[in-house]
């Protein structure tokens, strides 16, 4: 009796919140994938309502410009320690499905507190960043077993296409948070953010931050509704050294560091745009949300293309060609002053970033198996969140010190990014010829073929795993 019952209990739990099934139909592949839109589109109703605010939260609530950095940064690099974690967890409790979930509820809790603070006007700088980091945390955590989980869902070939109608759809919902946003602290708080530290309730963070934790609380139902396929837990580590040290492994291992260096010199300017248009373009937080509001208008408008190249052309051309995009970013900041212009470099910036972001992940994709892919993606999630901090501190140190005008702080950034998206993209070519080309239009979803590439991808883990072994 005393060992049955906690089985007992255990089946109680499976039955409310589902386990890893050993097969799954492709209805219910095709489910969960249409479903994985849907949460995407709640989640990033919490992104457009919340994250993309807390920066202009912390100037009304008068921070520093080395606070400022912090706050773009910090968050960031603290929550490399989130794939950390969820190694840690999976190693033990190979559940992806509960680990994101869980995630995903601890950030409900953390978006009620800030409003609560808001509201109760006991919110200050060092609590909010404090908050922060730790919604990065589980942000990046679950993000590392999220693409674990859906990495194995989504047949190879589908991949390109897949994850940029899925990224367009939460593209198109971090634009509407922004505009409810924008619309609601515009209402609320007409003062703007560059009038120094408030007295009293914030009413307009306050709806924001709690409108945020319900759209998150809508994203946690619809994961604990999702099918995870079988999971058979993580290798050890010394199993994901020797992975590094294969042909695929050098692939995916010498791409980790130029992409952190990019990140950095991405940082040195990009924390530095919302304080030039809060504070020294003098933007009312209207203008701020039509301004940020274009760079998920256009990640909307070229995801497909970026989706329809990496099936065609590969991850890696892909992606050099957005990094050295991505590097010149700045370019139109040195001359920026009205709104119009501004909302220019804003949309060039989107439909950077989006290819960026797609490619990116699609390489790592491509670079590792099923069972050392959360190893890789907690390495990639943790020098770029070092890279993110470190660029951050660095340009404020270089503002407060030598340059004194964040036009030239853009202009270094450009020089520095161009460079190291040319050395990026030299080393995605020295690797490209490890990875055929494949065309997305010659294969349908879920057939055949894309299902004999995973298997085949499985075969070659377990029969490397094993020789290794014996």
């Amino acid at each position: 009796m005393a060992v049955l019952l906690p089985m007992r209990f255990s089946d109680r739990l499976i039955s409310v919140f589902g386990s890893p099934e050993a097969e799954l139909s492709d209805a219910r592949v095709a489910g969960t994938l249409r479903g994985s839109r849907i949460e995407g589109v709640a989640y990033a109703l919490m992104v457009g309502l919340a994250e993309t605010y807390f920066l202009a939260a912390a100037i009304y609530l008068g921070a520093s410009r080395f606070e400022q950095g912090l706050m773009a940064a910090l968050p960031l690099c603290a929550g490399s320690l989130g794939p950390l974690l969820v190694l840690r967890l999976l190693g033990s409790f190979p559940q992806r499905r509960r680990v994101v979930a869980g995630g995903a509820a601890t950030q409900v809790g953390l978006l009620l507190f800030l409003a609560l603070g808001n509201l109760g006007g006991w919110l200050d700088v060092s609590m909010l960043i404090a908050a922060s980091c730790l919604h990065q945390v589980c942000a990046q955590g679950t993000g590392a077993a999220w693409g674990s989980w859906f990495g194995d869902l989504v047949p190879t070939e589908l991949r390109g296409r897949y994850f940029a109608a899925r990224n367009r759809g939460v593209h198109a919902g971090i634009f509407l948070g922004l505009l409810a946003g924008g619309a609601l602290l515009g209402a609320l708080e007409p003062g703007g953010a560059g009038g120094g530290i408030p007295s009293g309730p914030s009413l307009g963070f306050a709806l924001l931050f709690g409108l945020a934790g319900l759209s998150r609380a809508l994203s946690c139902v619809q994961l604990l509704r999702a099918h995870e396929p079988r999971y058979r837990g993580l290798p050890a580590p010394r199993a994901a050294l020797r992975f590094l040290r294969t042909e695929r492994g050098a692939a995916a291992r010498t791409v980790l560091l130029p992409v952190a260096a990019l990140y950095f010199t991405v940082y040195l300017a990009s924390p530095y745009f919302t304080p030039f248009m809060l504070e020294e373009l003098g933007f009312s937080f209207l203008e701020y949300m039509l301004a940020t509001a274009a760079v998920s208008a256009l990640k909307v408008f070229a995801l497909p293309f970026w989706g329809r190249a990496i099936d065609l052309r590969g991850p890696r051309a892909a992606c050099a060609l957005a990094g050295v995009l991505l590097a010149l970013v700045p370019l139109p900041w040195l001359w920026a002053e009205g709104l119009g212009w501004v909302i220019f470099a804003q949309a060039f910036s989107g439909s950077c970033w989006s290819g960026f972001e797609v490619s990116h992940f699609a390489v790592l994709l491509e670079s590792s198996y099923r069972r050392t892919r959360p190893y890789i993606l907690a390495a990639s999630s943790m020098l770029n969140g070092l890279a993110q901090i470190t660029g951050s501190l660095c340009g404020a140190l270089l503002v407060e010190r030598w340059l004194h005008d964040l036009r030239l702080l853009f202009a270094l950034s450009v020089a520095v990014r161009l460079s190291t998206a040319l050395a990026l993209a030299r080393t995605l070519a020295m690797h490209a010829r490890s990875f055929p080309q494949r065309g997305l239009l010659l294969r349908s979803p879920g057939s055949r073929d894309a299902r004999d590439d995973d298997a085949r991808d499985a075969r070659e883990e377990d029969a490397r795993e094993s020789e290794r072994a014996g």
